[in-house]
């Protein structure tokens, strides 16, 4: 009876785990992939973005009606994909980025102090609703929010990968 208990909380650990993380997502709910150096390849539904740390935001992206966006901070998103941030991120650490991809093949860098709360105030959102209801298709299903960018370019539609990446 003792030998089994260990197995079974094993089993239901790792199950947990593998819950928890997505990677028991099947492919068509898919809607971001996180690709860290170090770390197993991280599948998101939107189900699991939408149960990380959540805020409320008014923005008037280009070309779009203004509205409320409820997002989640990229740096709950890497932390919850297994990259270090915070204090980890010094000497040749600072040279690392985020590459952010979207479904149009746009592209965006951001460096890694740039999304990290213990480096700045600024906000790097990664939003899934807009007004209380999913993103319009030309829109989401998630995208980023860069609150306090002068210009837009870094707000990207449509948003399918993040990769963390080394000079």
């Amino acid at each position: 009876m003792l030998i089994a208990f260990p197995r079974a909380y094993l089993a239901l650990a790792c199950g947990c785990l593998l819950i928890a993380l997505g990677s028991v997502a099947r492919a068509e709910d898919t809607v971001l992939a996180v690709h860290a150096p170090g770390n197993a390849l991280l599948t998101l539904t939107l189900a699991d973005v939408r149960k990380l740390p959540s805020r409320r935001i008014h923005a008037s992206p280009e070309h779009r009606p203004e509205g409320d966006y409820d997002c989640t901070t990229v740096a709950s998103v890497l932390s919850a994909s297994g990259v270090a941030l915070g204090k980890t991120i010094r000497g040749k650490r600072m040279a690392e980025y985020l590459l952010v991809k979207a479904a149009d093949d746009y592209e965006v860098v951001f460096a890694l102090p740039e999304v990290d709360p213990e480096f700045t105030d600024r906000l790097v959102l990664l939003c899934c609703l807009k007004d209380g209801s999913p993103l319009a298709a030309d829109e989401g299903p998630l995208r980023i929010v860069v609150p306090d960018d002068k210009h837009q370019a870094r707000w990207v539609r449509k948003v399918t990968d993040f990769f963390i990446e080394k000079k």
